[in-house]
């Protein structure tokens, strides 16, 4: 029986993970930072690049080297450079072994 109520919690949990969806008309209740601009971001400029595309967001492009870090299912406010990625904390070529 403990075991059946374990692997319960675990299945609803991974349910639970996999249920973030973005509603319908979610957008016209989210508050957007209106600073961000395409005339004032340093980096990539995504108009919806915010959670369930509701706001703009400006994206720092991390040099290969730099530090990163991946949060999954979290827009993120910066990303490896083109032909790099996200390997143990650090942007690397995509050549680089995991």
């Amino acid at each position: 029986m403990k075991h059946l109520l374990i692997w319960l919690a675990v299945a609803c949990a991974c349910v639970a993970v996999h249920a973030i969806v973005c509603p319908p008309n979610i957008c016209d209740q989210v508050r957007c930072d209106t600073t961000i601009t395409e005339e004032n971001c340093c980096g990539v400029f995504k108009p919806n690049g915010g959670f369930c595309g509701c706001c703009p967001l400006c994206v720092t492009i991390i040099p290969p080297g730099g530090k990163c870090i991946v949060i999954r299912g979290v827009p993120s406010s910066s990303e490896c450079a083109e032909g790099t990625r996200c390997n143990n904390g650090t942007c690397q070529a995509l050549d680089q072994p995991l």
